[in-house]
């Protein structure tokens, strides 16, 4: 439907496929390949993968690209700690000059979510992760007490809801700043 309609201003839409070309097989997937592969629409598309593909035949004018994360946000999410703001800093200002804010704010919030589960309920909160990741973020959490974290993500989700109201008179990456700062 969204590669189908058109907007009212005139300008083609933006669709992006997260990980379609890599998933699982089914029959309704199967009818939205075929869709897609007659291209019978005007707006764009891309496929955004995890992984690289191989052995898929796209039509011409089709392509799939790898999009990859700096592995600095990695290390910046890694080291998140109460008293390692300056270690931090660093490192967020490493991030931010390849990486967009709200892609570092999304991480940030994910990595605070996924250590509040950590926290409070051990592995067993972090079941849909692979081992090496329950294990890290398991020595992670050792380092908060639960209300820092919960106090953490509520000044997260504030900053949210203040930059998507526009009543926070700080950017987005200024905004980061002062949070871990804080932390």
């Amino acid at each position: 439907k969204a590669l189908e309609s058109n907007s009212l201003l005139g300008k083609n839409r933006f669709v992006i496929l997260e990980n379609f070309l890599s998933g699982r097989k089914s029959k309704d997937k199967s009818g939205i390949y075929d869709f897609l592969f007659k291209g019978r629409f005007e707006n764009d598309l891309i496929f955004w993968e995890d992984k690289e593909l191989k052995g898929v035949n796209l039509p011409s004018g089709i392509k799939a690209e790898k999009f990859r994360l700096n592995p600095v946000i990695f290390r910046f999410l890694e080291n998140l700690k109460p008293g390692n703001s300056t270690q931090m800093l660093i490192l967020l200002l490493e991030v931010k000059q390849t990486g967009d804010p709200q892609m570092i704010f999304y991480m940030l919030s994910r990595q605070i979510r996924l250590l509040i589960l950590a926290k409070d309920l051990g592995a067993n909160g972090l079941s849909s992760l692979s081992l090496w990741q329950q294990q890290k973020l398991l020595t992670q959490a050792k380092y908060f007490t639960l209300d820092q974290l919960q106090r953490f993500y509520k000044e997260l989700l504030k900053v949210d809801f203040q930059q998507k109201t526009s009543g926070d008179s700080y950017s987005l990456a200024s905004r980061l700043d002062l949070l871990v700062a804080s932390l």
